[in-house]
């Protein structure tokens, strides 16, 4: 932070030193120490006016603010829900509740908070994004959609904070609506993540890797930790071939998108191209656990048994996946080995045909189709 604001810290400090219990002079270093992002003392501070001063608005705020800044969101959410039990109400303080409760996975405790805080003026730009971000999270995509294009109708000048709107389109499978959205954003703000993400996708979607590439990297140096950022930047290294690039992004998306089953596929389908039979099958096995009647992971799972020569185990697990979804990528390639096994030659390439036509679509939820390429590549 600022000069001024360090020499204000010390200042404080000495004069806590002759004053140890004044709530004036705690509070002070409490926020300036947090200002200068100096967590621990700042908690430590405000813990002690506290202690002397139960209830104490500032002081449980900071304590919040610190509990976050830590990566305590759970204990950070205690402190602001406290707050709110006690009757404040302020937009901020029900913005940084249901961010805290966000952030400690509890996204339908965190919903009405943030819905109460939109409606105030001096947080909407923060608080729309948050609501919105939490309807998308619970899967509730047509409802986000519906919220952010009633919002921004209302208040055109959030335009540039709603990059997540295109990102939302995407995954309701409305393309040209995402890349127009994405477009708009960026003519407003050039490096905004979620923008840069979906034009990644796109691109990737057209199979322009080094375009694909590009966005990434943007969104990535604004946004660290973006799961789908990671997953677009692995995806565009699997379709230039490189496995072990491709692997380190998708294990990385996968942890910051751990319930997300297109993303263990993809990662999977890394490890078995480059021969790590037994890898490729922990991870599809970590898939189907996360979703038992998810039909590719059936069909994955038999592509790894012929791989292991269990062929009737094979069989079992592609019929499975078929039933399920008769369109299973994974299953339709699993039903072409066994043909090919069978020495139905003809059979299989009519399925390899059929698979190499798949369309690599940019949504994100049907990661598989973007390693149909490197698959058949392999086959034939």
């Amino acid at each position: 932070m600022t000069n001024d604001t360090s020499r204000r810290l010390d200042q404080w400090l000495a004069y806590l030193k002759a004053d140890p219990d004044n709530p004036s002079l705690l509070l002070a270093v409490a926020d300036a120490a947090y200002q200068e992002r100096e967590f621990a003392l700042a908690h430590g501070t405000a813990s002690r006016l506290l202690e002397r001063e139960p209830g104490h608005l500032e002081a449980t705020s900071l304590l919040g603010l610190c509990e976050l800044s830590l990566g305590h969101a759970g204990a950070a959410a205690d402190h602001f829900a406290r707050l709110v039990s006690d009757g404040h109400r302020a937009a901020p303080l029900l913005y940084n509740l249901a961010y805290a409760l966000m952030l400690d996975g509890r996204d339908g405790e965190a919903e009405p908070w943030a819905r109460e805080a939109t409606d105030c003026e001096e947080i909407r730009e923060m608080a729309a994004p948050l609501y919105a971000t939490l309807l998308h999270r619970q899967g509730r995509v047509p409802e986000a959609i519906a919220f952010a294009e009633e919002t921004l109708r209302q208040h055109p000048a959030l335009a540039e904070r709603f990059g997540q709107l295109a990102t939302l389109y995407l995954d309701d499978s409305r393309w040209d609506d995402a890349e127009r959205q994405a477009r708009s954003v960026l003519g407003m703000a050039p490096r905004d993540p979620d923008a840069n993400t979906v034009m990644g996708m796109i691109a990737l979607s057209r199979q322009d890797t080094e375009t694909a590439h590009r966005y990434f990297g943007v969104a990535m140096d604004n946004k660290p930790g973006s799961g789908r950022a990671a997953i677009g930047q692995g995806l565009g290294r699997m379709l230039d071939g490189d496995l072990h690039g491709a692997e380190e992004r998708l294990a990385f998306a996968a942890q910051r998108l751990p319930g997300h089953i297109g993303t263990w596929h993809a990662l999977a389908w890394c490890q078995f191209l480059d021969n790590r039979i037994a890898d490729a099958k922990a991870t599809f096995a970590h898939a189907l656990e996360l979703d038992r009647n998810f039909a590719d992971s059936h069909g994955a799972l038999a592509v790894i048994a012929i791989a292991e020569g269990r062929m009737e185990e094979a069989r079992q697990a592609c019929r499975r996946a078929l039933g399920l979804d008769s369109g299973s990528f994974s299953g339709v390639f699993a039903q072409s080995l066994l043909l090919q096994a069978a020495g139905k030659e003809q059979e299989a390439a009519g399925l390899i045909a059929r698979l190499s036509g798949t369309a690599i679509l940019p949504d994100g939820s049907t990661l598989q189709q973007a390693v149909a390429r490197a698959l058949i590549a392999r086959q034939s």
